[in-house]
C-alpha cells in the first residue's frame, strides 16, 4: 500500500486547490446540517428538561369558593401526594400618577412551597424572590415588558377593591408600599400558553408578602386560590381527582366540586406544539445532508473521473484493481475527514442561536452548547456516506480505465432521430439521455434522479406550505364552524329568554348554548364542552360521524380518540367533571375542536376535546352557581346569516353582552378567532415550508446545472466533432438547450406526480397527528406555473455552457485526443 500512498500524495499536491475547495464546501454545508440537527434536539428536550429542573406541578386544584380553610391541606396529607404549593390571585396594582394599573395576573404565593419547592419558574434574570422578604417580586416577560420593568426595579403597589360597575378603588385604610423587581422568568405553563390566563401579564408575590397584608385575609378579598399538586409517580390521576370531588363535600366553602387542570396532560399538548419546530429543523438537516450527497457527490465523482486518467500509467506500474479503488477512495477520504472537522469546528457557532421558537424561553441554559451525540455521530455520518457515494464511480473507473466502451444507447433520442426532428434537437436529447462507460462516464443518472427528488420535494414543501397555511386561517378547518362567541367564562348567561331573542335577529342564523367542563375517560383527563342546540346547527366540524344528541353520546377528537384506542360505535366509561363514578356513553362522533376553555384549565384543542349534550354538565354548573335565575351556560356559539353585515351584528352582539348581561362574572366579551395554540406556534413558522421550497429549487438547479456542465466538459470531443461536420455557433448552442430541457421536462414528468403523492402523504401524516382534517392543498396556479418556469430556468442554466461549447475551438480539442 506504499505505492497507493505515493500516488496520494502525489494528487494531494498537484491538485491541492480543489481538495481544499472541496473540504471547505463539505464544511460549510455540513455545519448547516449537523447545527441543525443539533438544534432540533435541543429544540425537542427543551420544555421536558424544563419541567423536570422546575419541579413541575401534574395538577392545579381550585375551587368556586375558598379551599384555604383547610381543603388544600386535606389534600396535601393524601398517601399519593408527593408535595402541596398554594396560591392565591391577589387584587393588587402597580400605582401609576395616582391611579390602579390593573393590567396584570398577582398570584401569591401562600406558602413556602409553591413557585419554590413545586412549579418553580424558569429563572431568566435576576433571582427567584425571598419567601420571608414581603418587598421582593418576581415577573414574568410580559409584566417586565408592560411595566417597563428589570430586575432592581422598584414599584409601588396598592391592595384595592373591586366596585360593582367602576373602576378598583383603594381603600382608606390601606397604605400603598413599595416592592423591589428581584427576577424575571416564565413558568412552564407559558412557554406555550395553553389557556386564556396563560397568556396575560404575571407578577409573583411573597408568602411574607400576602401575610402582611390585613385585607388579604378575608376570603372574599381574593381573586381566586388554588393549589399546586405534585403526585407520586404511578398515581391513576382521574382515580384521584375522583377522590378530590368526594374530598371536598367535607369542605362547605369550597362550594361544591373542585376545578382541576391536569397540568401534566396540559405539558404533553405544550410538547406536541413545539414538536413541529423541531421536526423542520430535522427537515433542514436532512436536506442539506441530501444537498451534499446528490451536489457535492457528483463533484467528487467527477473529481475522480478526472484522476481517472491516471489509471493506465498506474496498472503499467503494477497497480491492482484494489489499489486503484483503495487510492481513489483515499484521496476522497481526506476531503471527507477534512470537511467533517470543518463542520463540527463551525457547528459550535450555531449553537447560541438555538434552539428556536417557544422552546428559547424553556431553554435552561442559553448559548454555546455541545452535543456529543449528535455532531460525533453527525461527522460520522458525512464521512460515511461521502466514502459511500464515492465507491461505485472509484470502482467504475478501476474496472474501466482509459478504454471508453460503448454506453447505453436511449430509446427517447432513438425515437427523436426516427422523427425527423432537426440534428441539434436529436442530438441534444441523445445527450441528455445516453450513458457512457469508463473513464468517460457521466453522472447523468444521479443528475436526473437529484433534480426529479428537488422537484418532487419543491411540490411537496409547496402543498404543505398551501395546506398549513389553510389550516392556520381558515376557522372552519381548525373547526369553527361559527362567527362569534358570546363567552362568560365562569359566568352564566341570563334566563332563556334573553337567549332566545337571538333568534328574533334576522341576521343570526343559528345559536348554541354550551358550558365548559372536562371528561375523565380511563386514565385521561379531556378538556370537554357541553352544548344544546337553540337555533340552527352549530357544531364544531365533524370528521366522522354526527353531533351527540343524548345523554349518553360523546363526540371526541382525533388526538383522544387515538390515545385512548377507541373508535365511533364504541363505548367508553366516562367520568364527567364534579362527579364521583364513571358512567357508560357511546362515542357517536370524531370531531376537530377550537381552542373552548376558560381560566387556568386546559381548553379543548384540534384533536384534543370532548363534547356532549349541556345537560350533563349542568349537575356541576349549579353547584358553583345555584343561582335559579340564570341558565348554567357559559358560552353562546353565533352563526351569521349569509350576507349580514358583520360589523352590525358585531355591534348589536357587546352591546347585548356587556357585563351586565353575564351573571356573577365581570368577563363577559365577544371572541371571534378561536385558534388552538398549535397553530399559534406553527403560525411563526408556516413561512418554514417556503424557505425549504426555495433550498430544494436552489438544489435542484445546481444539481442540474453541475450536470450540464460536467456533460458539456466531457462531451468536448463530440461537440468538436458536430462543429466538423458542419454545426454553427448557433446548433451547438441549441444542442445544449434541447438537453437541459430534456432534463427538465423528464425531471417536471416525474417530479410532479411524485411530489403531489409525497404532498398528500406527509400532509395526511401531519394533519393526524394533529386531529386536523387531512384534505391537503394543491397549489394549481403554482404547479401550473412551475412548469414553463422549470423549463426557462434550465434554459438559462445551459446558457453558460451552451456559451462555452459554442466557442469550443476544434482544432485544440481533436489534438489533445
Amino acid at each position: 500500500m506504499a505505492g497507493v500512498a505515493v500516488w496520494v500524495r502525489a494528487v494531494l499536491r498537484r491538485r491541492w486547490r480543489a481538495t481544499v475547495l472541496l473540504s471547505l464546501v463539505l464544511g460549510v454545508a455540513g455545519a448547516a446540517a449537523l447545527g441543525a440537527a443539533a438544534g432540533a434536539r435541543r429544540t425537542q428536550t427543551a420544555y421536558p428538561r424544563m419541567r423536570a429542573a422546575t419541579n413541575a406541578s401534574d395538577l392545579l386544584v381550585s375551587v368556586g369558593g375558598s379551599g384555604l380553610a383547610g381543603f388544600y391541606q386535606a389534600i396535601g396529607r393524601e398517601p399519593e401526594v408527593q408535595d402541596i404549593g398554594i396560591i392565591a390571585g391577589i387584587p393588587v396594582g402597580p400605582i401609576d400618577a395616582g391611579s390602579i394599573e390593573d393590567l396584570v395576573v398577582v398570584i401569591a404565593g401562600v406558602d413556602d412551597h409553591a413557585l419554590r419547592r413545586i412549579a418553580r419558574p424558569n429563572v431568566i434574570e435576576g433571582r427567584m424572590y425571598d419567601p420571608s422578604a414581603s418587598d421582593e417580586v418576581f415577573v414574568d416577560p410580559n409584566a417586565a415588558r408592560l411595566l417597563k420593568l428589570a430586575v432592581g426595579s422598584r414599584l409601588p403597589v396598592v391592595v384595592f377593591s373591586f366596585q360593582e360597575d367602576g373602576p378598583p378603588t383603594i381603600p382608606p385604610d390601606v397604605v400603598p408600599v413599595t416592592v423591589r423587581v428581584v427576577g424575571i422568568g416564565i413558568g412552564a405553563e407559558q412557554v406555550v400558553p395553553t389557556t386564556p390566563l396563560d397568556r396575560e401579564p404575571t407578577m409573583f408575590f411573597t408568602p411574607a408578602f400576602f401575610r402582611s397584608q390585613p385585607s388579604l385575609a378575608s376570603r372574599d378579598s381574593l381573586n381566586y386560590d388554588g393549589a399546586l399538586v405534585r403526585l407520586r409517580p404511578g398515581t391513576n390521576i382521574p382515580a384521584f381527582e375522583r377522590k378530590l370531588n368526594g374530598l371536598a363535600a367535607g369542605f362547605p366553602d369550597t362550594f361544591g366540586a373542585p376545578f382541576i387542570q391536569n397540568q401534566a396532560q396540559a405539558g404533553e399538548r405544550t410538547q406536541r406544539a413545539i414538536g413541529p419546530l423541531a421536526v423542520a429543523l430535522y427537515l433542514f438537516s436532512g436536506l442539506v445532508g441530501a444537498a451534499i450527497l446528490f451536489v457535492l457527490g457528483q463533484a467528487i465523482a467527477r473529481q475522480q473521473l478526472v484522476e481517472a486518467d491516471d489509471h493506465e500509467t498506474l496498472r503499467a506500474l503494477g497497480f491492482s484493481r484494489f489499489q486503484l479503488v483503495a487510492a481513489s477512495l483515499l484521496r476522497v477520504a481526506v476531503v471527507a475527514v477534512a470537511g467533517a472537522l470543518i463542520a463540527v469546528t463551525l457547528s459550535l457557532a450555531v449553537s447560541p442561536f438555538m434552539p428556536i421558537g417557544p422552546a428559547r424561553r424553556a431553554e435552561l441554559n442559553l448559548g454555546f452548547d455541545v452535543n456529543v451525540a449528535v455532531t460525533g455521530l453527525g461527522a460520522a455520518a458525512i464521512v460515511i456516506l461521502i466514502l459511500a457515494r464515492a465507491t461505485l464511480p472509484a470502482f467504475l473507473a478501476a474496472t474501466a480505465g482509459n478504454r471508453d466502451q460503448r454506453g447505453t444507447r436511449s430509446f427517447v433520442a432513438d425515437a427523436a432521430a426516427r422523427a425527423g426532428l432537426a440534428p441539434s434537437a436529436a442530438t441534444g436529447i441523445r445527450m441528455a439521455f445516453e450513458q457512457r462507460h469508463g473513464s468517460r462516464s457521466l453522472p447523468l443518472r444521479s443528475a436526473l434522479a437529484g433534480t426529479v427528488v428537488g422537484m418532487a420535494a419543491l411540490l411537496a414543501a409547496l402543498m404543505f406550505g398551501s395546506s398549513l397555511s389553510r389550516l392556520v386561517d381558515v376557522p372552519e378547518a381548525y373547526g369553527q364552524r361559527w362567527d362569534v362567541v358570546a363567552d362568560s367564562a365562569f359566568g352564566f348567561f341570563p334566563p332563556e329568554a334573553k337567549i332566545h331573542e337571538l333568534s328574533d335577529d334576522p341576521d343570526i342564523a343559528g345559536v348554541t348554548a354550551g358550558n365548559y367542563g372536562s371528561v375523565a375517560i380511563g386514565d385521561r383527563d379531556i378538556p370537554a364542552i357541553g352544548l344544546e342546540a337553540i337555533e340552527g346547527a352549530v357544531y364544531p366540524v365533524i370528521l366522522e360521524g354526527e353531533p351527540a344528541t343524548k345523554p349518553d353520546e360523546i363526540v371526541l377528537g382525533t388526538s383522544a380518540m387515538r390515545t385512548l384506542g377507541t373508535g365511533v360505535g364504541r363505548s367508553v366509561s366516562v367520568t364527567i367533571a364534579g362527579a364521583t363514578a364513571p358512567r357508560p356513553m357511546r362515542v357517536v362522533g370524531r370531531a376537530v375542536f377550537p381552542t373552548m376553555g376558560r381560566g387556568s384549565f386546559a381548553p379543548t384543542s384540534l384533536g384534543d376535546g370532548a363534547a356532549i349534550l349541556a345537560s350533563n354538565f349542568e349537575e356541576y354548573e349549579r353547584s358553583l352557581n345555584p343561582d335559579p335565575g340564570a341558565e348554567p351556560y357559559n358560552f353562546l356559539l353565533i352563526k351569521y346569516r349569509q350576507g349580514a353585515d358583520a360589523a352590525a351584528v358585531e355591534k348589536r352582539l357587546r352591546d347585548r353582552f356587556t357585563a351586565a348581561e353575564c351573571l356573577e362574572t365581570m368577563d363577559c366579551n365577544v371572541t371571534f378567532a378561536q385558534r388552538p395554540i398549535e397553530l399559534g406556534v406553527l403560525s411563526q413558522v408556516r413561512s418554514t415550508p417556503i424557505i425549504m421550497a426555495g433550498l430544494l429549487a436552489l438544489f435542484a438547479a445546481v444539481t442540474l446545472a453541475h450536470a450540464l456542465m460536467t456533460s458539456v466538459r466531457m462531451r468536448s470531443r463530440d461537440l468538436a466533432v458536430l462543429k466538423t461536420i458542419g454545426f454553427v455557433r448557433r446548433q451547438i448552442g441549441a444542442t445544449v438547450a434541447w438537453q437541459a430541457s430534456a432534463l427538465a421536462i423528464t425531471a417536471l414528468a416525474l417530479g410532479v406526480p411524485l411530489g403531489v403523492i409525497a404532498g398528500r402523504t406527509v400532509w395526511s401524516i401531519f394533519a393526524t397527528s394533529l386531529g386536523a382534517p387531512t384534505v391537503a392543498v394543491i397549489p394549481v396556479v403554482v404547479v401550473l406555473l412551475t412548469v414553463p418556469a422549470t423549463v426557462l430556468l434550465a434554459n438559462m442554466i445551459g446558457a453558460f455552457p451552451a456559451r462555452a461549447a459554442a466557442k469550443t475551438e476544434v482544432a485544440v480539442v481533436l489534438r489533445t485526443e
